[in-house]
């Protein structure tokens, strides 16, 4: 089946992120920073924003908004939680450097983000926007003329659900790859650690770690016999006339 292809601006908005403000400081908000995006989700404690004036809702992310690291993008994920607030306003806002994509009625959060986690629609954005340093980084227009594919919102649910699956895989991989790491180390440890009754037995003189080294009580005892009492007198062979 061929999909039609679109630009991200033409079934999303597209927003840039918030920028701080440090003098005259009266407002704190909490915001994502780059270090939560994971592929699919959010992990992690809200960065704090303190601003000068209040911002508006409409500044605020909602249910169901992408958020996108703005420098070095490599994965987006999509934002569900509307009041984890700090300060009881229910505002999350979007520090400075995460782009926001806020779909359209033709395009799921989750496949948004299953797009802008894929390698190929990222090197095709980093390519469009002539980034040659080791440092890229998109900016709102850039991000909106990205071309993506736009199935049918069936096939968009099901690319989304592999996507997931297949992340909830290699993340249970991970956890146990910890935690065989974690339990080699344990063995590591106990292997060349020493036994308390092995430490006990090289602190008592002619203890058992000694008896391999130290001479029977039978054989000293013969040790100190003198060689004339320890051999045989020979018989004396009767003298013949």
């Amino acid at each position: 089946m061929v999909f039609r292809t679109t630009t991200l601006s033409q079934t999303a908005e597209v927003l840039p992120g918030i920028l701080s403000q440090e003098k005259g400081e009266s407002f704190e908000y909490p915001c994502v920073v780059p270090a939560q995006i994971l592929p699919g989700r959010l992990v992690g404690e809200f960065g704090i924003m303190r601003r000068a004036k209040p911002v508006r809702k409409e500044q605020a992310l909602r249910p169901g908004d992408v958020v996108v690291r703005r420098v070095n993008p490599d994965c987006a994920a999509v934002f569900a939680e509307a009041t984890p607030a700090t300060d009881n306003t229910g505002i999350v806002l979007p520090s400075a450097n995460v782009l926001v994509v806020r779909p359209g009625p033709d395009l799921l959060p989750e496949f948004a983000a299953f797009l802008l986690s894929a390698t190929s629609v990222l090197a095709r954005l980093l390519q469009a926007s002539g980034v040659a340093t080791q440092v890229a980084a998109l900016s709102p227009v850039r991000l909106g003329d990205a071309e993506i594919p736009l199935p049918p919102l069936a096939a968009q649910r099901r690319n989304a659900a592999a996507w997931r699956a297949s992340h909830r895989v290699s993340e249970t991989l991970q956890s146990l790859l910890e935690e065989q790491a974690r339990v080699r180390t344990l063995l590591g440890d106990a292997a060349f650690r020493p036994r308390e009754t092995d430490a006990a037995e090289s602190r008592i003189p002619g203890a058992k770690g000694d008896a391999a080294f130290r001479p029977r009580g039978t054989d000293a005892a013969e040790s100190r016999i003198p060689e004339s009492r320890t051999r045989r007198p020979t018989a004396q062979k009767p003298e013949t006339t």
